[in-house]
This record gives structure tokens, C-alpha cells and sequence, in this order.
């Protein structure tokens, strides 16, 4: 007797109910029923009916993606996602796929039809309403009250990621035009803080504190945000991102060999080493994805080999690693996201909290006002501006950072505004070149 059941399936004398290619890729699995037809037929039933629930929007396994409608938003971003993102360099990839999850959230069932630059400059407006102060989240002095609900950057992060994917229906053709094409957000302007010297000493010396953690009924003292101290000298000594630090395994630590630099520059760095031995890091920048290799010596070169056998004995792969858990920062969970990295910028955060409570105690507001505006990705804009400071060229700068000279170039007025060191060492400069001799007279200027 032939039973037509949708998905029903015999197989060697037993029954399966068998998901088609669209439910299996939404993350449907099969289902075994053995040789009990009776049961079998009810099984696929049932099963069957969980789908018609999820294709009407309704409940779903944890598993199971949300039901996308062909021509909807949903089924856009899928097709965007497999097409396009698999092309980006991970970091982007996130992002993008931060931006994407927010867009479902606001018009996934939708028609891509029915997004019009009425609906987007609603949207845009809803972001940047203000919020009354008390009614957002504490932000620790960080914005004003009347602060908009969404920042500014994730605001045009957003609408630009919404241009992008509306832009991808124009090319399959499902719209004509894009009605995110002109979203009237413009661009925020590029974050400039530089961290002081002091700040940065004030954050290494809280890492280097014990921390006192809750157990619930006792407290114990955690060993010192050691890791963390060490991204933050090697933020500050290589102006790399901080996924590339993050990342940079105990291979990665190397001996560099003297071929790749003039022998005086080499004999002058081996000096300064322990061993004699030039050693540093040797990162392929995961957003760029190009080479760069970087002496480290002093406090930082220490530091490092000090991490690099803690983490060996932690059966560990990674220089940093979070020395609560003892658990690198790149773990990521089981839906593929990078939860690593968020209870790294955790850490972090909980670090500048206990530096600006320590700047307050000690009455000094005004390093505490600055502790609080500060970011880690400001390192890699501080080490620039250091150098920048030191008076190193352009193309000495992108050595260690990773920019190639013209991107150097294009980037150095974002990368390092014009600071009091730097107006200070024009003067000093200015004022030694002025008191040499002059060529006609022989004689020193007045300047």
C-alpha cells in the first residue's frame, strides 16, 4: 500500500521523514520512524504541521532559521550573505552580519517592494531621536543627556549596510531603483582621541592589580589582567587592530632574521636584546591580509616571553588569553560569532572603570574624564601619532603599522591629529635650524 505523506520515505523497510532542499537548508533535520508505519505517518504529520506553523511565522526548533519568503528582506539577506559576505575578511563579515541581523529584525517578512525612502528616513529618524537622560543605559559619563537611541556611527553603519543590500536587490532585479540610495545620514566624523601618557600608565598599573571576583559566598582575588596589560603595551608599541593581537599565536613570535634589515640597525637592536637574538611579531593582518613583521624589545620583548610561557603552560596556542578562565579571545560560540572578542572589550572596559574609580579617589577628574572616552582601538591612532611625534616618515610608519604609503599618507590626518608635541617639536625644530649658521653670511639668524 503506497502512503503519499509530504517528506514520507521508506528506506530498506524502514520510514523517514526526509526535509526537501529548502527546509534542510533553514536547519530542519531528518526523522527515523523505524519499520512502524502507523507511527511513521503520524510522526511526518506532525512534522509537517511544525512547518506550515514555520512558514506562517510561527514557532520553530532553536536550530531552524526564521521562514524566508522568496522577494522578502529575509530571503534578500540570505542570498546577500552567501554571495557577497564569504568575500570580506572576517572582521567585516561580523560587522556586516551585526547589521544584517538588526535589518531582519526591522522588516525580515517584509516584501523588498515595500521598503520605501519614506519607510528608511523613519527608521533613520527612530535611531536618532533623542532619549531623555535616566531612560537609556548608563554610559558612564561618556555622552550627554539627550544622547540619540542609537549612536551616530551604528546609525550610518546600519543605513549604509541597508544601501548595500538594497542596492544587490537592484542587480537581481527585484527592485528598479534604491530606495536607501540617498539616506540623509551623513557620515559621523572620525573618532581623534589620542591616549596621554598618563592615561596609559593608569591603565597598566589597574592590569596589574589582583581582582577581587564574587563566588557568591566569598570573594576570591582573580591573578591580574596580566594579558590585558600586554595588549595594551603591544597595541602601543605595534599600532596593530585588535583582532590581530588577539589572535597572534606563540608562532608567531619570532626570531627575525638579519638579512631583513641593514646590518647597523641590526647590531643596534640585537644590543638591546637579552640574548643577543632579534626577535618580534610576525602578523598577517586579518583585515588587509598583508604580511608585516615588528622588532619588540625592552619591557614589551619581556612581557611577551612572560606570557608566551604561561600560555604553554595553559596547553595554550594564543600569546593573550583571558587569565580569568585561562580561555583564549578567540573562542567563539556555537553559532559561529566571535564571543572571545566581546569578553575581551569586557575586560577592558571593567579595567578603565576601576582606572577612572582610582583617577576619582585620587581627585584627579580630568584624567578620569579622559580614562572614560577612550577605546582600545585608540591605541593603534595613539602608536601612530607617537611615531608621528618622533618625527618618523611616512613610509616608516606604514612598516609598522601595515598601511601601504599612499594609504599612510591619505589616512595620516585622520590617524594623527595635530597635538602640543608635535606643535612643541616644530618649535624646538625651528628654532635649532634658524641658530645654525647661515650659507651667505656665515653668521647665526636673529629668528
Amino acid at each position: 500500500m503506497k502512503v503519499k505523506v509530504k517528506g514520507l520515505v521508506v528506506r530498506k523497510g524502514r520510514y523517514y521523514w526526509e526535509p526537501n532542499r529548502l527546509e534542510r537548508a533553514a536547519g530542519w533535520k531528518p526523522l527515523g520512524f523505524a519499520r512502524d508505519l502507523d507511527a511513521a505517518i503520524k510522526g511526518a504529520n506532525a512534522r509537517n504541521a511544525e512547518i506550515e506553523d514555520w512558514r506562517a511565522g510561527g514557532a520553530r526548533p532553536r536550530e531552524v532559521r526564521r521562514f524566508a519568503a522568496r522577494a522578502t528582506v529575509d530571503h534578500l539577506i540570505e542570498r546577500f550573505t552567501a554571495e557577497r559576505l564569504p568575500k570580506l575578511a572576517a572582521s567585516t563579515q561580523a560587522l556586516y552580519a551585526y547589521n544584517l541581523r538588526k535589518i531582519s529584525e526591522w522588516a525580515g517578512p517584509e516584501a523588498v517592494t515595500s521598503i520605501t525612502p519614506r519607510r528608511i528616513r523613519a527608521l533613520r529618524d527612530a535611531m536618532m531621536k533623542p532619549v531623555p537622560c535616566g531612560e537609556c543605559q548608563p554610559c558612564r559619563g561618556k555622552r550627554p543627556c539627550e544622547a540619540p537611541r542609537v549612536r551616530h556611527t551604528m546609525a550610518f553603519n546600519l543605513l549604509s549596510q541597508l544601501r548595500a543590500l538594497l542596492k544587490f536587490a537592484v542587480e537581481l532585479e527585484l527592485i528598479t531603483t534604491n530606495p536607501a540610495a540617498a539616506h540623509g545620514l551623513g557620515k559621523p566624523p572620525p573618532r581623534d582621541q589620542i591616549w596621554s601618557p598618563e592615561a596609559r600608565e593608569a591603565l597598566l598599573a589597574e592590569a596589574a592589580k589582583p581582582i577581587a571576583i564574587d563566588m557568591g559566598t566569598w570573594t576570591d582575588m582573580a591573578p591580574a589582567e596580566t594579558s590585558i596589560g600586554l595588549a595594551l603595551q603591544l597595541g602601543f608599541a605595534l599600532g596593530q587592530r585588535e583582532a590581530d593581537l588577539l589572535h597572534m599565536t606563540i608562532g608567531q613570535y619570532v626570531e627575525i632574521a638579519p638579512h631583513k634589515m641593514d646590518p647597523e640597525v641590526h647590531a643596534a637592536l640585537a644590543a638591546l636584546a637579552p640574548d643577543g637574538t632579534v626577535r618580534g611579531i610576525r602578523i598577517r593582518q586579518r583585515k588587509t591580509r598583508r604580511w608585516i613583521e615588528v622588532p619588540i624589545i625592552g619591557d614589551v620583548r619581556a612581557a611577551v616571553e612572560a606570557n608566551v610561557a604561561r600560555a604553554r603552560a595553559a596547553g595554550l596556542t594564543t600569546i593573550l588569553f583571558d587569565d580569568r578562565t585561562a580561555r583564549p579571545f578567540t573562542d567563539v560560540n556555537e553559532r559561529g560569532r566571535a564571543n572571545g572578542l566581546g569578553r575581551f572589550q569586557r575586560r577592558f572596559a571593567q579595567l578603565r572603570d576601576l582606572a577612572i574609580a582610582t583617577a576619582r579617589k585620587a581627585g584627579n577628574a580630568e584624567l578620569a574624564t579622559e580614562l572614560a572616552e577612550l577605546e582600545f582601538r585608540d591605541l593603534r591612532r595613539t602608536a601612530v601619532v607617537y611615531l608621528g611625534e618622533l618625527g618618523l616618515p611616512d613610509h616608516l610608519i606604514s612598516a609598522i603599522t601595515g598601511h601601504d604609503l599612499d594609504e599612510t599618507k591619505r589616512i595620516l590626518e585622520v590617524y594623527m591629529p595635530r597635538t602640543t608635541g608635535m606643535a612643541a617639536r616644530a618649535i624646538a625644530l625651528s628654532h635649532a635650524r634658524a641658530a645654525q649658521p647661515t650659507r651667505l653670511t656665515g653668521t647665526a639668524s636673529d629668528g
